[in-house]
């Protein structure tokens, strides 16, 4: 078995920021290949192992590291967003040397959180996360719980009795940074709570959290922005977009494969939508805020295609300010409640695109939903599109 190791020793100096606000080249700093299988280590720290090397003739394809679900189901551990950094790696594993140079930073941001309530059981797992370094490689990971509070666990497969790491931070002062980011942002994401006010009223909606990710080589579309509206009610894959000197903000929407188009929401209040507006482009939330949330189920209507898991089109209004869509499913514990997401190119874990962040509201607006499901005899329905 062939296997061959080449490492750059290079004095590393890091500055280092918890946001990625300007992205920073990476460099392959070791490779090392045995038999099919290729291990790089980027920027020195960075470590990518379990990579399958496909050659046909002079050319060369990787697959990164992935995990199979016990159905079978498959999920990315690690996704190059830049494919430059992808050309880097095959040049330094093409010619067993290292390729690029180390970056003058450290970026990084926590892509992704999203929490994981298994229903009717209970699970050491806490939630799904990423981390996306130099804007250039998505990590996955997972925040598990122990005896000693919550920690990080990072993609790894198991051969034999044992796991192998598939990544690894091997630089353990940056491990430790990057590790207590993902804690951090986990500990908010529990932490969002809001006051419930009954009846569906007509009440202040602000916009207490924003986050703006500039976007090129899109067109219209500059960046790609989230909000938490009230401390309670996140909206995230926002399209912003300049058209004719203009700031447009494109919400989320589902468009089945027939090509229909599904908005996911509504807003109801223009002054709102132009509140909205302005903290995006401003990047900062509004100046005064609040955290009362009225709700009242603005649509229901039952599907009634047989052999569909889906039961219900709804639609959610919070504040009468904005409309947002959802839909009852039925699954093995009864019927439940699907906000708007979508599935990620190349597979994996969905991506939430509205969330009910804080949990009595999401508590209680599901609630009201599977109840009204457990107690419909009648009512309008639908058979139209199933999606």
């Amino acid at each position: 078995m062939l296997k061959r190791t080449i490492k750059l020793m290079l004095a590393l100096c890091f500055v280092m920021s918890a946001a990625a606000k300007a992205s920073a080249v990476m460099g392959v700093t070791e490779v090392s290949i045995t038999g099919k299988e290729a291990t790089v280590v980027l920027d020195g720290y960075l470590k990518i192992s379990n990579i399958d090397v496909l050659k046909r003739g002079d050319r060369i394809k990787i697959k990164l590291p992935i995990y199979v679900s016990k159905a079978g189901k498959i999920f990315p551990q690690v996704n190059f967003t830049s494919s430059a950094l992808e050309d880097r790696v095959i040049s330094a594993i093409k010619t067993g040397k290292p390729a690029g140079s180390v970056s003058s930073k450290l970026s990084y941001k926590v892509s992704k959180m999203s929490l994981y309530e298994p229903k009717g059981q209970r699970s050491s797992m806490k939630a799904f996360s990423a981390v996306t370094f130099n804007n250039e490689v998505e990590v996955e990971c997972k925040v598990m719980t122990g005896s000693k509070g919550p920690w990080v666990s990072w993609p790894s497969s198991k051969s034999g009795s044992k796991w192998v790491k598939q990544v690894d931070i091997i630089k353990p002062e940056i491990k430790k940074r990057i590790e207590k980011s993902v804690i951090d942002k986990y500990e908010k994401e529990t932490s969002y709570a809001a006051e419930i006010i009954p009846g569906g009223k007509s009440l202040p909606l602000t916009v207490t959290e924003v986050e703006v990710t500039s976007v090129s080589g899109a067109g219209t579309t500059k960046a790609i922005a989230s909000v938490v509206l009230n401390n309670a009610i996140k909206i995230s894959e926002i399209k912003v977009k300049e058209i004719g000197g203009n700031t447009r903000l494109e919400y989320p929407a589902y468009v089945n494969k027939r090509g229909k188009v599904y908005l996911q929401i509504k807003m109801l209040d223009p002054a709102f939508e132009k509140d909205v507006i302005d903290a995006i482009v401003r990047k900062e939330p509004a100046s005064k805020t609040s955290n009362q949330i009225s709700y009242k189920v603005s649509k229901y209507s039952p599907f009634t295609r047989g052999g569909s898991k889906l039961k219900v089109f709804c639609a959610m209004t919070f504040n009468n300010k904005i409309e947002i869509e959802c839909k009852i499913m039925e699954g093995k514990w009864g019927g439940w409640v699907s906000w708007p997401a979508r599935a990620p190119e190349g597979g994996g874990t969905w991506i939430n695109q509205v969330e009910i962040k804080d949990k009595k509201l999401k508590s209680v607006v599901e609630k009201t939903l599977t109840d009204k499901y457990d107690s419909e005899s009648g009512g309008s329905s639908s058979s139209g599109d199933d999606y």
